[in-house]
């Protein structure tokens, strides 16, 4: 087994839907900063959307992106043009432990497959199953959720 499946499999991550907001025209939602050993992330099904980060950096994101916030930065998404836009909202919860391999990470791991790719494809559907998922009351609708919301982090760090 490789390293990054043995550490990622060690600390057990657990991923939740927290929110699925659909937003006007002109919006913006500033996340001060959380706990450590939780990732946050955010995922767009429709629009733009532009993510501020405190060190000045700024990414454009898209349908089919995915931006994971390991060291759990203060951050503010916003709009990007006149357009709605909608946007999943979620975290991954790690064991304290894991707060040493997330601090070596970059602040932000963009997940941006390059279009029409198998990686592209699979996001484009899995957020939409994502959200559909998080409204069922089905058996097993919280592994699956939380398994998906950790492939997101897996694909993420091996960019």
């Amino acid at each position: 087994m490789d390293a990054l499946s043995r550490l990622l499999m060690l600390n057990a991550p657990q991923g939740t839907i927290d929110k699925n907001c659909v937003l006007g025209s002109d919006w913006q939602l500033p996340h001060g900063a959380g706990e450590l050993s939780v990732i946050r992330w955010h995922a767009l099904t429709q629009g733009a959307a532009k993510l501020e980060m405190p060190t000045g950096e700024i990414f454009t994101l898209r349908p089919g992106n995915v931006v994971l916030l390991p060291q759990n930065s203060a951050h503010r998404l916003s709009h990007v043009d006149n357009e709605s836009t909608c946007i999943v909202c979620g975290t991954l919860r790690l064991q304290h432990s894991a707060r040493y391999f997330l601090t070596s990470l970059p602040e932000t791991l963009f997940l941006a497959p390059v279009n029409h790719s198998v990686e592209y494809n699979w996001l484009r559907e899995a957020i939409p199953f994502l959200q559909q998922e998080s409204r069922s009351a089905m058996p097993g609708v919280d592994a699956l959720c939380s398994q998906i919301c950790a492939t997101f982090f897996t694909l993420a760090v091996r960019e």
